[in-house]
């Protein structure tokens, strides 16, 4: 199966989607674990719906920009390796048949789609292609507005925001580490929202200075409703405090983010807030029956 013919078969898929009023809800890795990720066919799918798709922004050893999620590929640093090894990894084959046939975009396809569909929204994960390069190629499109910068640290944020103004960044938080969490050791829950906590303090001095969204990577509990990591109540304060600064608040949902009674119990606990995720289909149905 061709690029072309998977991506009409996406756009066929979410064609009930289509035209769905646009959200700042974020989708890891285009459209989460069930579609190939970082992929033209994830991106649309995500658009139809109305979410902003997560892709990570990567630059080939000769140049090339494009957009790919693992940073490895059979133990090779994909940033070692040429546009044309690049763009002959199938990353549709191992989500079923039906995707075998996919390959990683180029960011100028990307931005080639965007371009003229000011809804059409992306939060572009800065790996290792430089802002210089990034912001090149978005200004050629005109897409540098649609563009939300995003990123686990604050100084490419401001490098992209004296770059184009106005613009818009999502910076992430997360607990030190990106293990399974085991919810029976308090210690390791206490050390990730510890974790956590001393880079939230910091950004909150600044007045989260330069963020549109400030997302909190959080682990829900599978079977407690009320448990979480971070804790409910640095959650709750933490929400409050972005809130307070003019700022969006967004929760990451890391783990249990496949069940629809995950969303409505952090909005039972926080209010409204945005969400990331890597299972849309379950955001899509909480929000449905909102």
């Amino acid at each position: 199966m061709t690029t072309r013919t998977v991506l009409f078969t996406a756009i066929v898929a979410g064609a009930a989607f289509a035209g769905a009023a646009p959200t700042e809800h974020i989708v890891h890795r285009g459209w989460g674990l069930l579609w190939p990720e970082n992929s033209m066919a994830a991106l649309e799918r995500c658009w139809q719906a109305g979410f902003i798709p997560e892709a990570d922004a990567r630059i080939s050893s000769d140049g090339m920009p494009y957009i790919y999620h693992d940073p490895t590929y059979k133990g090779r640093k994909v940033s070692q390796m040429t546009w044309a090894e690049m763009k002959a990894i199938d990353i549709g084959a191992k989500k079923g048949e039906k995707w075998k046939g996919t390959y990683p975009p180029t960011l100028d396809e990307v931005f080639a789609a965007m371009a003229g569909h000011p809804e059409r929204r992306i939060a572009m994960d800065h790996k290792n292609l430089p802002n210089d390069k990034l912001h090149e190629l978005a200004k050629k499109h005109g897409v540098e507005k649609q563009i939300y910068y995003c990123t686990g640290g604050a100084g490419g944020i401001a490098d992209w925001c004296r770059r184009v103004p106005d613009a818009h960044s999502l910076l992430w938080l997360y607990g030190g580490s990106w293990k399974k969490l085991d919810f029976s050791d308090a210690a390791e829950i206490e050390k990730r929202e510890a974790f956590m906590k001393e880079r939230f303090e910091g950004l909150a001095k600044t007045g989260f200075k330069g963020l549109d969204i400030v997302e909190l990577i959080t682990y829900a509990h599978p079977t407690d409703p009320e448990s979480f990591c971070p804790r409910a109540p640095f959650l709750k304060d933490a929400v409050q405090r972005i809130r307070a600064a003019g700022k969006k608040p967004a929760i990451m949902v890391w783990s249990e983010g496949d069940k629809v009674q995950t969303y409505r119990n952090l909005t039972k606990l926080l209010g409204d807030v945005l969400f990331g995720t890597d299972y849309p289909e379950a955001l899509e149905e909480y929000l449905k029956a909102k």
